[in-house]
C-alpha cells in the first residue's frame, strides 16, 4: 500500500518494497500491490474528495478484504505500509484484535511491516530508514 496521494501502488514500487524489505525479511513471499483510497482533501482534489478520515476509514475496509481473501485461502500475508496507509494497517490490527477469538487470525500467517525514520539529530540529515516488523497483534 502506498501512502496519501498513491492509491494505486505503481509496479516499480511494488517491486522495489518487495526486493528491499520483504524478500529480506520474508523469502519466497509474492508482492501486490492494494488499491485503496490514499485520499486527504483538499489537498488530493486530483483523487476525490474523502477526508483524510473517510479514507483510512475505506483503506481498512479495503485491506481487510485483501487480507481475508488470502487467509481465507490458506495463504500468508504481510503488509508493508507507510505513511497513510501505516495508519490504515494501524487501524486494521486493531480491527482484528477485536474480533472474536476464535476469529483472529493466526500471528504466523499475518505480519504488517513499516519503514522507520528516526528523526535527525540536530543539524543532521535524515539517516537510513530501518523497518519495524512484528505480528500484527503483539
Amino acid at each position: 500500500m502506498g501512502g496519501t496521494f498513491d492509491p494505486q501502488p505503481f509496479p516499480v514500487y511494488v517491486t522495489t518494497i518487495n526486493g528491499a524489505y520483504i524478500q529480506f525479511l520474508f523469502p519466497g513471499a509474492n508482492a501486490a500491490g492494494l488499491t485503496y483510497p490514499a485520499q486527504f482533501w483538499p489537498l488530493t482534489l486530483n483523487l476525490g474528495n474523502l477526508t483524510i478520515n473517510e479514507s483510512i476509514a475505506q483503506g481498512v475496509v479495503d485491506l481487510n478484504n485483501a487480507i481475508t481473501s488470502q487467509l481465507n485461502a490458506s495463504h500468508n500475508v504481510i503488509d508493508f505500509g507507510f505513511s497513510q496507509s501505516s495508519v490504515v494497517a494501524t487501524n486494521e490490527m486493531y480491527a482484528l484484535m477485536n474480533l472474536p477469538l476464535a476469529s483472529v487470525p493466526i500471528p504466523a500467517n499475518f505480519h504488517s511491516c513499516w519503514p522507520v525514520i528516526p528523526p535527525p539529530r540536530t543539524g543532521a540529515s535524515l539517516p537510513a530508514s530501518r523497518v519495524s516488523t512484528s505480528p500484527s497483534w503483539t
